[in-house]
């Protein structure tokens, strides 16, 4: 609560956050994997034609991430947010009205540039401007809207999709389009670019730097860049890992036999144990640190991508397919909650909007690339085996590299007065 008993605006903001995060990373990213096998289906296309829409996509979010710190000063969160919710509006249009791939192109853009300004990257950048202390917690609870919201989607896309109609996935693309528009209205309305009522909140970076031991490493500082670029190496090969293994699990349990509706229900457990696992990461990186809670997820990663090689249609299988939901969920905070983490973790709290766009364009880039490497891997092998062997090889590389670059960083800390 704020001054005299009323509420303090940072939890409307949270709120807002939360909804944002529901109907944006929820509902138009979080069930991405469902509509593959249908509109390639519907369409005549291949997997790889259709991978370069995701491929477009992460361009596109890549491409906006890079000036995000410098269009965030100028414009303010609320246009941004706004921008965001119509681009992802324009997106599901898009999807909805094409017959060939250039319409899935489009919509490819259109949700990154959605994704830029109304997921990740800004959520983080404003939960850090509103709270000062315990971000980690916040920001995870905040994110795992995401998960809840592709949880409770699941099961009606799935049921739309594949409900047989050759072209079911348009409906579910236009009432997802109505929902995002009624939303982002509702949002508009409530988001604030600068709190009003207390300007000593750390908008500014001046309360956090008050709060930490340390001034963090300078984003200009020579002596510090070999090993930012090993960390950026690193989430581009995670996203990699990510999107070439849980980007694809819903597709190659499909093709290993196991039932839509089956698949449906382990996408809704992913997402349920993705929303709880995101709480708990942030947590557990308040408590425990950063690199024990990367550590943590990266260790999930590794044994979902052997999971995913053995699932298959059998009892045996499906009970492997739910495990996979387990350890996907307490993986996949490594696009999300850890990202902003790092970035405030690192480096100076100046430097923190220009940081965090970096960060999340290498895992955009590493997402084009695993995106499209898993899809052409199966064209070329008929199955998607091969790329998660090699995503496990690559997750045990990254854990390395990380360990590495993280402990040099933090040795060049700077100790000084609370």
């Amino acid at each position: 609560m704020g001054k005299k008993g009323k509420l303090d605006y940072k939890w409307v903001i949270a709120a807002a956050c939360f909804v944002l995060c529901v109907v944006g990373l929820g509902l138009c990213s979080g069930n991405a994997g469902l509509f593959v096998v249908a509109t390639t289906e519907a369409l005549g296309i291949s997997r790889s034609a259709y991978a370069v829409s995701s491929s477009l996509r992460y361009v596109s979010t890549a491409v906006m991430n890079m000036f995000f710190g410098m269009l965030a000063l100028k414009f303010g969160t609320r246009k941004l947010i706004g921008a965001g919710m119509l681009a992802l509006v324009l997106s599901c249009v898009a999807n909805a009205l094409a017959t060939n791939v250039i319409g899935l192109y489009i919509g490819g853009v259109l949700l990154g540039v959605g994704l830029t300004f109304a997921g990740t990257t800004i959520i983080g950048y404003v939960i850090r401007q509103w709270f000062a202390e315990h971000q980690g917690v916040v920001l995870g609870v905040v994110l795992s809207a995401n998960a809840l919201g592709a949880a409770v989607s699941a099961p009606w896309f799935s049921s739309v999709i594949y409900g047989g109609e050759v072209f079911g996935y348009r409906k579910v693309y236009w009432v997802v389009a109505g929902i995002l528009l009624v939303s982002g209205i509702v949002l508009v309305l409530l988001f604030r670019d600068v709190p009003k009522e207390d300007k000593k909140r750390p908008v500014a970076g001046k309360q956090l730097e008050k709060t930490r031991a340390w001034k963090g490493n300078a984003y200009a500082d020579r002596a510090v860049k070999p090993y930012f670029y090993i960390i950026c190496a690193c989430l581009i090969l995670t996203g990699m890992v990510l999107a070439s293994s849980a980007g694809v699990s819903a597709a190659h349990m499909k093709d290993q036999g196991v039932d839509p509706t089956y698949v449906a229900l382990v996408t809704s457990v992913y997402s349920l144990m993705l929303a709880a696992s995101k709480f708990l990461i942030g947590a557990v990186s308040d408590k425990k640190g950063l690199r024990f809670a990367v550590l943590t997820c990266n260790g999930a990663a590794l044994i979902m991508v052997v999971l995913l090689c053995v699932v298959s249609g059998s009892a045996m299988g499906k009970v492997i397919a739910m495990t996979y939901a387990v350890f996907a969920g307490l993986a996949l905070p490594l696009q999300t909650v850890l990202l902003p983490l790092m970035a405030g973790d690192m480096f100076r709290n100046e430097d923190y909007s220009k940081v965090l766009g970096i960060f999340t364009a290498a895992n955009s880039i590493g997402f084009l690339l695993g995106n499209t490497l898993a899809n052409f891997c199966f064209d070329l092998f008929g199955t998607y085996r091969h790329i998660l062997i090699t995503d496990g090889i690559l997750m045990v590389a990254i854990s390395a590299g990380f360990v590495f670059a993280y402990q040099k960083l933090t040795a060049s800390r700077k100790k000084t007065k609370a």
